[in-house]
């Protein structure tokens, strides 16, 4: 059912939303896909980086991310728009009516 659910929310991006962040990607997350380098972090992997001030030890080409291939298999974040990841979410922002993760 998750991509029955992706389908129904896609039409808010079709409607002209501007937004840097990947299709499905929440706003908190926009650190995730908006490193200077252009590389990539799962959740996981950057928030143990964080924790500890260091970099993340695995990093990836922006271009994993919604590749519909999942890099990230504890977390899902490299797949937000796509079903790639059994445990991806994807962030309907649902335009007129309260945003949520599905």
């Amino acid at each position: 059912m998750k991509p029955a659910a992706i389908v129904l929310c896609s039409w808010h991006l079709w409607a002209g939303v501007a937004s840097d962040a990947p299709r499905g990607s929440a706003p908190g997350d926009l650190p995730l896909y908006s490193r200077d380098d252009g590389k990539f972090a799962c959740r996981t992997d950057a928030q143990a980086a964080a924790a500890s001030e260091a970099s993340p030890e695995r990093l990836m080409p922006a271009s994993v991310i919604n590749d519909d291939f999942c890099d990230c298999p504890d977390d899902g974040s490299d797949e937000p728009g796509t079903s790639a990841c059994d445990l991806g979410r994807f962030y309907c922002h649902n335009a007129g009516s309260t945003p949520q993760m599905i």
